[in-house]
């Protein structure tokens, strides 16, 4: 049995919520047969501020991550990361650490964003840091084609291409799209998930608050002020429902319809939507990143043009036009998950860039 350190943010999804920390557990619960993983944390919780424990934290982090390695007797490293400033400089020492020292096999897997899709100057810091990084790899992941061909162009690396995927549905009911509808925003509450673009959105739809309502989960540092100016939407029918996980995060995609995410950067391949369409619920959401890859316009879901608020208010709308097209966008989505996104493929796979490493 291998041992394999892999990294992300905190697991507890009551202080953290990422995409990052979902994809982590998946695998750690779902691949503990042929290999034994340690959980190496990085990363802030959602509420902690860059204090004195913090700064001495990010001090010790080499030493952290090398006595680790040693303790856990490591074979083998997982890196997640994503391409922003902060996880890239992080993320770049242990790399550098692992190359010039530990030199363990490793697997660095790119979750997404900014500097992805808008890589930075070639004479940069960051770019030599990136570059430095998915070179010192025995395998490089990034989640579409789309991604890998970015990658090919900016840093003439390639890299193996493994989409998120999720469990297979239990649900087998179809959804009634036919009465008063459900919209949901899930995740992390920060102002690059759009999150106060739906606000706006919603403040010009009042001509239809008797024909949806609108559900908030998750958290983050934004949650506060998105709520703050959803009560000031006069009529507007929303809840605050926390963090929800398990059976009763289920029960959430049975409940609802229609899927929000209308990101304005740093997307990868989000897991909640991908959860979300795997129970029959639309998504509402923007050609971000790797969205594009699954979400097809009038195929399986609303797929709308990064930033644009016109056309996030056009597709809220549109909603509402034809409740037979919602049907079939619903069982098309539910498809798209069932056929492309199993989580025994994404293991499988998974298990194979392991061994070619």
């Amino acid at each position: 049995m291998c041992n394999i350190l892999i990294t992300g943010p905190s697991l507890n999804e009551s202080v953290n919520i990422s995409g990052i920390s979902s994809l982590t557990k998946v695998i750690i619960a779902n691949n503990s047969v042929e290999h034994r993983y340690f959980h190496f944390q990085i990363g802030r919780k959602d509420a902690e501020r860059k204090g004195l424990r913090w700064f001495i934290r990010q001090l010790l982090l080499v030493p952290r991550f090398i006595v680790f390695i040693i303790k856990n007797r490591i074979d083998f490293l997982h890196l997640n990361t994503d391409l922003t400033p902060a996880s890239i400089y992080r993320d770049f020492l242990l790399v550098l650490t692992n190359s010039l020292l530990l030199r363990k096999k490793s697997l660095l897997h790119i979750h997404g964003g900014y500097l992805l899709m808008s890589p930075p100057p070639r004479r940069s810091l960051l770019f030599f840091a990136i570059n430095y990084m998915l070179e010192n790899q025995s395998v490089r992941v990034v989640l579409s084609e789309l991604e890998r061909n970015e990658i090919k162009s900016s840093y003439n690396i390639d890299c193996s291409v493994m989409a998120n995927a999720v469990a297979a549905s239990h649900l087998s009911a179809i959804k009634d799209f036919s009465g008063k509808l459900t919209f949901f925003f899930m995740g992390r509450a920060v102002k690059s998930k759009g999150i106060f673009s739906i606000a706006n959105c919603l403040n010009e739809m009042s001509s239809y608050f008797d024909k949806f309502d609108f559900q908030v989960y998750g958290g983050g540092p934004d949650l506060q002020e998105f709520l703050h100016r959803l009560s000031k939407i006069k009529g507007l029918n929303y809840k605050y429902n926390g963090i929800v996980k398990g059976q009763q995060k289920e029960q959430v995609f049975v409940d609802s319809h229609i899927f929000l995410l209308p990101s304005l950067f740093g997307e990868g391949l989000p897991i909640a939507m991908l959860e979300s369409m795997n129970a029959g619920c639309v998504p509402l959401v923007s050609d971000d990143a790797s969205i594009g890859t699954v979400v097809k316009e009038g195929h399986n879901g609303f797929l709308i043009p990064r930033g644009s608020e016109s056309d996030l208010k056009k597709s809220l709308f549109e909603v509402f036009k034809d409740r037979n097209r919602l049907l079939k966008l619903s069982r098309n989505a539910k498809e798209t998950i069932a056929t492309s996104y199993r989580l025994e493929d994404y293991i499988s796979n998974l298990n194979k860039l392991y061994k070619i490493s």
